[in-house]
């Protein structure tokens, strides 16, 4: 069996960092990609979250391709639950 991976669009209502990172980035819509691996061989699948990232695309002008970083789960929800700014 192979692992699953699902593609969702998150949107964060305000600038944020993610933890150990300098930079601070816009707020908007980003995408995440979760990779699952499935457990054993049960009559129903189920999955084990192997690793949860987010694409974080360059500034405009900048030159190149964005980057992903490994996030846990908690911190994307996290930052989807900022309020937005006054």
């Amino acid at each position: 069996m192979f692992n699953r991976v699902r593609r969702t669009s998150i949107e964060i209502n305000r600038p944020f960092q993610i933890p150990g990172f300098m930079k601070v980035f816009p707020a908007g819509r980003y995408e995440v990609t979760t990779e699952e691996e499935p457990l054993g061989d049960s009559m129903s699948p189920v999955f084990k979250r192997v690793s949860t990232t987010i694409y974080l695309p360059r500034p405009p002008g900048d030159f190149g391709l964005g980057n992903f970083f490994e996030i846990e789960p908690a911190e994307l929800t996290r930052l989807t639950m900022l309020p937005p700014p006054e």
